[in-house]
């Protein structure tokens, strides 16, 4: 079936989809209009982390995730943001959560399982540190996207080697390494564009979406929302893989006015496999020489307790 596009970006972008695509909703706004739509602002005499947790729930972004999780279940709902700010405010957590990217990150991961000395590394370690990273990604990602200025990420360059050498791929990261940085810790949770491509749905109910954000910085981080059947009680039900990286590309970062023109809607369509292989890549390449070469890609290594 053909995959849709959920938009919030002007009507004027209607005019680059191709005819595979279809919107299933969209609406118009100006610079500052779309601003204020993502990032509302409630005053009131509560304590700064509940204001701020308040104007957090209250961006489009956030409220589209949460309904697209939860449908109509108000309760569910609130239960789980209930359980994400009683963990924000937790520190243990924090901590808990760094030791474990110590072992459990996806740089540290591919480096010991290609080098000799895996067997060195505690195995118990390993895995534990594994498994809360996973945890981050399929039940606490409310509280990564609110805590994204806390979180620090490293630099970590796909290798394909059907494209390159292996000294060609190592130059080649170096240089892109030097752009922005071997890490990268974001200034704020600010998400300035946003879409939703729906990738299943079929009449049973299963239906699959993933969600793209595009942030102040420039950094692009996605969210897959799959209601498939249960294996033990055959009911749909719904489960959230947050991406454990994160991507931007040469020229936003040499020049952040390219996020004047950025499109995250045209970068969906370039880097999903919507069309025939060569029409595809075509419109990456396209898309990529745009920008100032292939993606930089970045994981989570850490987060700061501060």
């Amino acid at each position: 079936m053909n995959k849709k596009i959920l938009m919030t970006l002007s009507l004027s972008t209607l005019s680059i989809i191709p005819s595979c695509f279809s919107l299933i909703s969209c609406t118009k706004e100006n610079k500052q209009d779309e601003k204020k739509s993502l990032n509302q602002i409630i005053e009131g005499n509560e304590n700064a982390n509940e204001r701020e947790w308040k104007n957090f729930l209250n961006r489009d972004y956030v409220k589209e995730i949460l309904r697209l999780l939860f449908d109509d279940d108000v309760d569910a709902k609130n239960k789980y943001i209930a359980e994400q700010k009683k963990l924000n405010n937790n520190i243990e957590y924090s901590k808990k959560l760094k030791e474990a990217l110590i072992y459990g990150n996806s740089l540290k991961a591919s480096t010991s399982y290609n080098s000799d000395d895996f067997s060195s590394l505690p195995k118990l370690l390993f895995q534990n540190g594994k498994k809360i990273f996973n945890e981050l990604k399929s039940k606490n990602w409310l509280w990564f996207l609110y805590n994204l200025p806390k979180i620090i990420f490293g630099y970590f360059p796909p290798m394909n080697k059907f494209e390159s050498s292996d000294e060609q791929s190592a130059l080649t990261a170096q240089g892109n390494s030097l752009i922005l940085g071997h890490f990268y810790k974001p200034k704020s949770n600010e998400i300035i564009q946003y879409t939703t491509q729906v990738t299943k749905n079929d009449k049973n109910g299963e239906r699959t979406y993933d969600v793209y954000l595009l942030t102040k910085e420039g950094f692009i981080l996605q969210l897959n929302i799959d209601w498939a059947k249960d294996d033990e009680d055959n009911k749909i039900k719904p489960s959230v893989k947050l991406f454990g990286y994160i991507y931007t590309y040469p020229n936003i970062v040499k020049d952040r006015n390219n996020l004047n023109i950025f499109n995250i809607q045209k970068y969906v369509i370039a880097n999903t496999e919507s069309f025939d292989d060569i029409n595809n890549r075509t419109l990456q390449i396209l898309f990529q020489d745009q920008y100032g070469g292939s993606p930089l890609r970045y994981t989570i290594i850490d987060v700061s307790l501060k």
